[in-house]
């Protein structure tokens, strides 16, 4: 009987050209999931982030809850500073006791959504707070309906389009967004410019030097 005849191994060339071979099937894979995957993806219209601008700044608010909720900043600016004089007045200008006091809860300031942070307006920072049992403005599930939009149609009819924006301030939360949404479709079909902050649920509002939008001018 005759020998068999021996299979003579793989060069290393044919090894390399098999792994190669096996990577791009690979590569191929990949590149389906990522088609297939970015066809269930919704593409979102982008909207211009918070930034300088010449125009003046009309800030909203969307809580995590979805409600919306108007921010007077310069009102709010006005009773802290109120507060602070009338501080100074009591304690000589005593500056560790007027510390106590403007930290001492019998001299909290705000409205009945928001608290001012008195501390913070002495950096000339206006720091806001949201108050628990705050109740604000719902986008109805349907926009056309102009029954439920009263309160939001006023805002968008006391924009100065020629020099005024709406600045929303957005919550990391599904209804935050979807609110959002809303309120920035109609928004432009009104020809209103819109721009917007991210920020988590908890934390606070902050305008001025440092903080998370617009300075207040």
């Amino acid at each position: 009987m005759g020998r068999k005849k021996q299979v003579a191994p793989k060069t290393s060339e044919e090894a390399f050209n098999d792994i190669l071979t096996c990577l791009a099937g690979i590569l191929i894979l990949i590149i389906i999931l990522v088609v297939l995957d970015s066809k269930q993806t919704q593409i979102l219209i982008p909207t211009p982030i918070e930034q300088e601008s010449d125009y003046e700044p009309v800030y909203l608010e969307v809580s995590a809850k979805g409600e919306i909720f108007s921010i007077p900043v310069r009102e709010l600016d006005a009773l802290a500073m109120r507060k602070i004089a009338d501080v100074a007045t009591a304690t000589n200008a005593d500056q560790y006791k007027m510390l106590q006091q403007l930290s001492s809860e019998s001299n909290r300031v705000g409205n009945a959504d928001y608290e001012v942070d008195l501390l913070s307006k002495l950096t000339g920072n206006i720091l806001l707070r949201s108050r628990p049992d705050a109740v604000g403005n719902i986008m109805p599930t349907n926009i056309t309906d102009g029954t439920e939009l009263e309160w939001y149609n006023s805002v968008l009819n006391s924009i100065n389009k020629s020099n005024q924006y709406i600045s929303f301030i957005v919550r990391s939360s599904d209804d935050s967004y979807r609110s959002f949404k809303k309120a920035r479709a109609l928004a432009w079909l009104s020809g209103v410019r819109v721009a917007y902050g991210l920020l988590e649920n908890s934390e606070p509002i902050e305008f001025g030097f440092g903080g998370s939008t617009l300075n207040v001018q």
